[in-house]
């Protein structure tokens, strides 16, 4: 609720400086400021913590083929995306679907790179995990 009016605010405050060139780029527009104010409000509310590795995870991996993760459905994947703890999933979004580097994401999450590398490494070993698990039971 927060970041839908933080964007509104933001939006109206800086249309004058908005340069129109199609549809497309006001999307782009749109989605930047809606994403960095959301960003704004994860950083002030999310403790990254330390999340004990799961060493299961990698031998798990080697059980199934790539192929078979290939196959799971984008809406599954979205919701074992959104088991991962806040802290992994901000740092896995920015990262794989933002494309921000470490250095970026540091800065706009207040963390340091290190954390964030360590949040991003964990997100994909727990993501790969709840992947696993999810075959098994579809198995």
């Amino acid at each position: 609720c927060d970041a839908v009016q933080n964007t509104f605010v933001a939006v109206l405050s800086s249309i004058s400086r908005f340069e129109f060139n199609g549809l497309a780029s006001l999307k782009s527009w749109l989605r930047r400021i809606a994403v960095n104010e959301s960003l704004k409000i994860v950083s002030q509310h999310t403790r990254f913590e330390q999340l004990d590795d799961n060493p299961q995870a990698e031998t798990l991996a080697d059980e199934h083929h790539d192929n078979d993760i290939d196959n799971i459905d984008p809406e599954t994947l979205l919701a074992l995306i959104n088991r991962l703890p806040e802290g992994c999933r901000t740092v896995l979004n920015l990262y794989v679907f933002e494309g921000k580097s470490h250095r970026e994401i540091a800065k706009i999450l207040n963390i340091s790179e290190g954390t964030s590398a360590s949040q991003y490494l964990r997100a994909k070993a727990r993501l790969r995990a709840l992947i696993l698990e999810h075959l098994n039971q579809s198995a």
